[in-house]
């Protein structure tokens, strides 16, 4: 809780620095420039914060933009509904499934990283003898394919003397999924990320267990977008990120 608390002390005066700098940079919006509409992809995790505030701020409103925002229970998620078609801008994706798709050629680019985080955690149930990281071999493991969580159970498997094979992976798509596979013992452990793995351990109470499976390496929450609409539209650009 204090690594957390000192995190956010020095987060505060770092966004603050990059607003004014943003401000100074780019100046004001013109009263009379032309109000845009864009669509933006995201994911319901503390890593878009950003992005809920200044929708309840109107500083997009405040920088000529009508914003749309089409919800998506992944980062990847996002990142699958701007690449086909449905948002101009995804806000919520991270590293993982970014190079994931520039690695099938994807034509896409960040414009922007808006976090930087650490909230994956695993949660297993005692009762299927899960006691330390070594009793998960064999276990049923769920977790979203493609997602930041998937890659950070792998890595915490290898860090743990153990691969992606040792187990049984299971695919679990959805917040509830996400929740209810473990709680209702469909499943031996999940790996997810906050609020969900906290609503899984109070689900379970006294027979859960948890671990944080980011081993101290955060992730970096990015705003994407694709290199067409990016050069067609630069001036959009710059009033989202300001």
């Amino acid at each position: 809780m204090r690594q957390n608390t000192l995190r956010s002390k020095r987060f505060a005066p770092r966004m603050i620095i990059l607003v004014v700098i943003l401000t100074l940079v780019f100046g004001p919006v013109s009263c009379s420039a032309k109000v845009e509409s864009i669509t933006v992809a995201y994911s319901p995790f503390e890593a878009t914060a950003l992005f809920w505030i200044a929708q309840d701020q109107d500083f997009f409103g405040e920088n000529g933009l009508n914003v749309t925002a089409r919800r998506y229970d992944t980062g990847v998620g996002t990142l699958d509904g701007m690449l086909n078609g449905e948002a101009d801008l995804a806000v919520g994706a991270n590293e993982f499934p970014l190079v994931g798709r520039a690695l099938q050629k994807a034509e896409i680019r960040t414009i922007g990283s808006i976090a930087k985080s650490e909230f994956i955690y695993l949660i297993g149930r005692r009762d299927r003898g899960v006691q330390q990281v070594a009793d998960l071999k064999g276990k049923r493991v769920g977790t979203t394919f493609r997602t930041i969580a998937h890659f950070f159970l792998g890595r915490f498997l290898e860090l743990n003397g153990m691969n992606i094979d040792d187990i049984a992976l299971v695919e679990v798509k959805t917040p509830d999924e996400w929740v209810d596979a473990v709680a209702n013992g469909d499943i031996d452990a999940v790996v997810t990320a906050q609020p969900y793995a906290n609503a899984a351990r109070d689900r379970l109470g006294d027979n859960a267990i948890l671990w944080s499976v980011q081993s101290l390496q955060p992730l970096q929450t990015q705003v994407i977008s694709t290199d067409e609409w990016i050069t067609e539209h630069p001036d959009l650009v710059i009033r989202f990120l300001r």
